[in-house]
């Protein structure tokens, strides 16, 4: 009788730890949601709330200038507003459950991009309680099954006509690394340069990279002139952005895309890696009997900015972020995610946000 083999003598793979149907969908549990805004009551001449119909406070979206995160789960909360600053509280308006809510100081945020349905985008139409009435990729309704009635609509608005009824919407699938729990994070935006710069990446740069790079996702502004019934505006909005503090070539070498880059360029990394090692002697690597830690990411250079679920030009306004508070820079992860030191000159919310557009004017609130 032949013995079997064993995995990890022979170097064959275990068995499969599942079995499935294979025409059923499988899914990532989420664990939140990554936000570029926020809304806030419509006050009258004397600071009171504007009451709706059914005396509720009517609501307008704001920009946030730092990510916004909610959860039903209250630990992730708390330890998100430890890493990145921020004050977690009960989300009153949750669409869902129960939920907390962090508006933290972090305008970038360490993550990992699965590659299985990292990015989804379409034209959608939602009617309250009765779900998607469309959902199409431009040219069929995966809904109806017909053809795609959104691409008319957005050639109608792009001329100056009605009001699109369908909205591009695209779906980003985060792991946020230093946050527990086994899941994604999703991020949803209406907006056009969010929307097409993330679907870019997702077709052009994710299948290079090694699985489960460490990224960081940016919220960066904006500003675009447009054109509204006739006249020409400029208008700032928020974009997310996937970026890193590698070079290309480091990634792509690391994803087995290419050999790492020759000449200067690769002795300056070479220098860059060995400075890295707190020995001195060699680039940072498999040490024996234990794994690979790669680099921590530098702090940005630049801050950066958002706005709600749409990032498109024009809606709402950019939201005044609170002053650090006295005794934050010592915080973890201040100093690596563009938090700005309390008082730090140049560095304030009003400096950052209340720059006049190019050639003069001022910024449309």
């Amino acid at each position: 009788m032949t013995a079997e083999p064993d995995p990890v003598v022979d170097g064959q793979p275990p068995d499969p730890a599942y079995t499935a149907v294979k025409d059923l969908p499988t899914w990532w549990r989420e664990l939140g949601r990554l936000r570029m805004g926020d809304r806030e009551p419509i006050l009258d001449g004397r600071n009171r709330p504007v009451l709706d119909a059914h005396g509720r406070p009517k609501l307008r979206v704001i920009k946030l200038p730092r990510w916004r995160l909610t959860s039903q789960d209250e630990q992730r909360i708390n330890l998100a507003a430890q890493l990145w600053g921020g004050t977690p509280e009960p989300w009153e308006r949750a669409p869902e459950g129960e939920q907390w809510q962090v508006t933290t100081r972090a305008t970038w945020v360490p993550v990992i991009v699965p590659r299985e349905a990292a990015v989804t985008q379409k034209y959608e139409l939602w009617t309250g309680p009765g779900g998607a009435a469309r959902r199409c990729d431009g040219e069929w309704d995966e809904v109806s099954g017909a053809e795609c009635l959104c691409r008319d609509e957005q050639e109608v608005d792009q001329s100056g006509g009605t009001a699109r009824a369908c909205k591009l919407t695209t779906r980003l699938s985060v792991v946020l690394y230093d946050l527990p729990g086994m899941g994604v994070w999703r991020l949803e935006t209406h907006g056009f340069w969010s929307g097409t710069g993330l679907v870019s990446f997702a077709q052009r740069m994710l299948p290079h990279l090694a699985p489960m790079e460490r990224l960081q996702l940016r919220i960066e502004r904006k500003r675009r002139p447009v054109t509204v019934k006739g006249k020409r505006q400029l208008y700032e909005f928020p974009v997310a952005v996937i970026d890193s503090d590698k070079t290309m070539g480091e990634l792509l070498a690391a994803g087995r895309a290419l050999a790492p880059p020759p000449g200067p360029v690769a002795a300056i990394a070479a220098r860059a890696a060995n400075d890295r090692r707190p020995d001195g002697l060699g680039p940072p690597g498999p040490q024996a009997g234990g794994p690979t830690s790669p680099p921590e990411a530098p702090p940005p250079t630049a801050p950066a900015d958002e706005g709600d679920p749409d990032d498109d030009p024009g809606l709402g306004r950019w939201a005044d972020a609170e002053e650090p508070s006295e005794g934050w820079p010592g915080a973890p992860g201040a100093a690596d995610h563009g938090v700005p030191p309390a008082g730090a000159p140049g560095l304030t919310d009003d400096a950052l946000f209340d720059q006049p557009p190019p050639g003069g004017g001022r910024r449309r609130l």
